[in-house]
């Protein structure tokens, strides 16, 4: 486990908690019936200071997708909150949400949902494009030249690896300079060299960007190389490991 992790969270003191990281407060969510219900999530709590890179570890089904769905403003909770950069998620109104999600939460997915027919630059551009903004040739040869792309920006999707394509959705996600990046099994989908390039990226652009960074996964050799580990179980969060 890396030790910089403590010092990113002794730097940052409360104030940067506040202005950069992630609460969540008692998130309940429950589907199916009133008859027969399931609590996916049983009133989760916990805190990510600014610039931490933690991980979500636990079994399939126990809620933690569900989890990262939830903080990134995707699937609204039934009850609790979600805090980031001293705002509550869920006291918005959808519409004022749905910009702020945009501009300051990054969604990294399993299934990377690059558009085929456009190139690695125009998927990389295109939530700024969204946003009514153009983008500045050097943030983009900067996230290029991060993720190993600069000689792939006008290839097609079909064109690359999946590492290749994981690490183009990565720069998507962070083209908007968000302070938060939410990774829902990121390198399921990979082979083992292209899964460790992945971490490896991660653990860079932490350092270089300072975003703070919270992956949801199943693997524990993956978990073990973030900052911090929350063991999920059930709907809940159930152990705390720095």
């Amino acid at each position: 486990m890396k030790e910089a992790g403590k010092n990113k969270t002794t730097k940052t003191g409360k104030a940067s908690l506040e202005r950069e990281g992630l609460r969540a407060e008692k998130i309940c969510k429950t589907y199916g019936t009133q008859e027969n219900p399931v609590y996916a999530l049983k009133e989760t709590s916990f805190q990510i200071p600014g610039g931490q890179f933690a991980a979500i570890l636990g079994p399939s089904g126990c809620g933690k997708s569900t989890l990262l769905h939830v903080l990134g403003g995707i699937e609204e909770p039934d009850g609790g909150s979600v805090w980031i950069k001293g705002k509550d998620l869920y006291q918005m109104e959808r519409s004022k949400r749905a910009v702020f999600r945009r501009r300051s939460i990054g969604m990294v997915y399993q299934s990377i949902f690059l558009l085929p027919a456009l190139n690695i630059e125009e998927n990389i551009i295109l939530p700024l494009l969204l946003d009514g903004r153009r983008a500045r040739e050097k943030q983009l040869l900067g996230l290029l030249r991060e993720t190993g792309l600069e000689a792939k920006r006008e290839a097609l999707p079909s064109q690359l690896s999946g590492g290749q394509q994981q690490r183009a959705a990565i720069a998507r996600a962070l083209v908007m300079s968000p302070s938060i990046l939410l990774a829902d099994e990121p390198t399921g989908n990979l082979d083992k060299a292209s899964r460790n390039g992945v971490m490896e990226l991660f653990r860079r652009l932490n350092d270089i960007y300072q975003v703070t960074i919270l992956m949801v996964t199943h693997d524990e050799e993956l978990a073990r190389q973030c900052d911090r580990i929350l063991y999920m179980e059930d709907g809940q969060i159930i152990r705390d490991r720095f």
